[in-house]
């Protein structure tokens, strides 16, 4: 097979009007990489896979070859810089980029999601929710968002809202179990006990279920509940290390103080 770089060194480039190949003779597509814009488009999908295994380092040299290289988007480069710093833990120059990506891509929702986890990394739960909330306006087919926003709806005390988000999360995609177990807290704050419990039992064994349902009792200060459920925990695997502190925590007495 003849690649078609080629048969332009062999023929020289096609004219505007008409490219001609010999007959009989079989054209391989020109590999992607072959392109200044193919090359850098690899090199970003490349850097954002190692963004997300914690490989910032070989992120950024790769990030560095696009810039070199030119062409590729801007926002692209700010979003997966900015993402790279917010990993390495530099929130401000993180939220520097990641705005910057905002900017260029006003309808993506990437750079709004970003910012989200920075701002929830960094205790601005309510800056964190707004940029979640416009996120899902901008998509609302991403399972990852709406379980992040039901989350910190949560620990906003903003149960209804988070249920609501979280069952979203769980229709774009059933097989996460984190995404239930937050639906089994968000339903347990709101006293919907039965359907609590049975979202924690679709996230893992009974024992793991029952811990997590006696954890969202004591978060609630119902002592007897919590206990209750964990001793149930324990009947269905009395090695369930959670299950046990929790027990051990709560059967202590409080030392009062003199």
């Amino acid at each position: 097979m003849i690649h078609v770089l080629t048969l332009i060194a062999i023929f020289g480039l096609p004219s505007a009007q008409a490219a001609r190949v010999p007959k009989g003779v079989e054209v391989e597509p020109q590999p992607i990489t072959d392109t200044a814009g193919g090359r850098n488009e690899v090199r970003l999908k490349m850097a954002a896979m190692l963004i997300d295994e914690g490989q910032t380092t070989e992120a950024r040299q790769l990030l560095d070859a696009v810039i070199t290289e030119g062409g590729a988007p801007k926002g692209e480069i700010d979003l997966l810089q900015g993402r790279a710093l917010a990993y390495e833990g530099l929130s401000g120059a993180a939220l520097e980029r990641l705005e910057a990506a905002r900017k260029a891509m006003p309808r993506d929702p990437r750079p709004l999601r970003a910012i989200g986890l920075v701002k929830a990394d960094t205790a601005h739960v309510d800056e964190a929710l707004l940029a979640f909330e416009r996120a899902t306006q901008l998509d609302d087919s991403d399972a990852p968002t709406w379980n992040n926003y039901g989350f910190l709806l949560m620990s906003a005390s903003r149960y209804e809202e988070a249920t609501s988000a979280l069952e979203r999360a769980l229709t774009l995609d059933g097989t996460v179990p984190r995404y239930r177990r937050n639906l089994g807290f968000a339903l347990a704050a709101l006293g919907r006990d039965r359907e609590a419990l049975a979202a924690f039992r679709g996230a893992g064994p009974e024992a793991e279920a029952q811990t997590d349902f006696a954890l969202a009792s004591e978060m609630k200060g119902d002592t007897a509940k919590a206990l209750e459920h964990y001793r149930a925990a324990l009947s269905a695997d009395d090695s369930n290390d959670a299950a046990l502190e929790g027990l051990a925590r709560l059967s202590t007495p409080v030392e009062e103080t003199p």
